[in-house]
């Protein structure tokens, strides 16, 4: 199965209601994260980096709009933090849906995000937990590896769209 994000619209790309902002330190964290080597890492970014100074510890931590997760636990949490844009205020309501299979419970926490002016950040959590283990075993045989969905936070006007990834 193979999921795709859809097609740049222009018009609403100007407004796009939420932002996920990351910056150079954030990207390097994640090659960090990703058990790249820092030769492999001067060889991407021209520079000497210290993976230990790095604040992510994982590569599903940087603040991407996409949420892909690999692990072997029964609970992974992601925080992400975004910005709204717009020049009004907004409430952002979080919905979940999963596409296939559903071996995970996937929850928001908060799942309402109150903007009253333009760029307020907010944070929210996002808590990944295996829903039914014993299906879960029973996909891994049959090479059922990933769970597929989408989080998308709207406020009537704006849909942002995260994609999520489970993987096993």
């Amino acid at each position: 199965m193979a999921l795709g994000a859809g097609h740049v619209d222009p018009g609403k790309a100007l407004d796009p209601g939420l932002v996920y902002d990351l910056t150079v330190e954030d990207y390097i964290g994640f090659l960090c994260a990703s058990n790249y080597s820092t030769k492999y890492i001067k060889t991407i970014t021209g520079k000497l980096v210290n993976c230990s100074s790095s604040k992510i510890e994982n590569p599903w931590d940087l603040n991407y709009p996409a949420i892909v997760v690999d692990f072997d636990s029964l609970e992974v949490s992601v925080t992400r933090t975004v910005t709204h844009v717009s020049a009004t205020s907004a409430t952002y309501k979080a919905s979940i849906i999963i596409t296939s299979p559903i071996s995970v419970t996937v929850t928001v926490d908060p799942p309402l995000l109150v903007f009253k002016e333009k760029g307020e950040k907010q944070s929210y959590r996002v808590r990944i937990q295996v829903s039914d283990k014993k299906k879960l075993l029973e996909n891994k045989r049959k090479n059922m590896d990933s769970d597929f969905g989408q989080l998308v936070w709207t406020d009537g006007k704006h849909q942002v769209t995260s994609v999520m990834v489970v993987a096993y």
